[in-house]
């Protein structure tokens, strides 16, 4: 009678978890917004193609790749990007949304910097 017992209290438990945990995936799952933090800035990774000239001096590399549900809040760390990936300044950067260029497979795509939603 008290294994029946500590088997169902078991399998509550575990059920619980369970839940918990389903539906916190369900609330993270769909956050697939490819992002990477450069100096301090949040920049959506876009895939716009980009030109080899366009590309100014190497700032860095990503150092960090993060699980894609999360948002990137240490510089040179991605939710997509791979570590390694060459990150440049672009020319006409500085301009709002500030942009950056990766190079992925020898080609160049630009990042914008991620406006404050209010």
């Amino acid at each position: 009678m008290k294994m029946k017992k500590w088997f169902t209290v078991i399998l509550v438990v575990v059920i619980c978890c369970a839940v918990v945990f389903g539906i916190k995936w369900l609330l993270y799952r769909d956050n697939l917004v490819e992002m990477m933090k450069v100096d301090g800035v949040l920049y959506i990774v876009t895939y716009e193609p980009a030109q080899k000239k366009d590309a100014l001096e190497k700032i860095g590399e990503i150092e960090h790749r993060i699980r894609h549900y999360r948002i990137p809040n240490k510089n040179f760390t991605s939710n997509y990007l791979s570590e390694g990936t060459e990150l440049y300044k672009a020319k006409n950067g500085d301009e709002i949304p500030r942009t950056i260029l990766f190079k992925e497979n020898g080609e160049y795509y630009i990042a914008s910097e991620t406006m404050e939603q209010k």
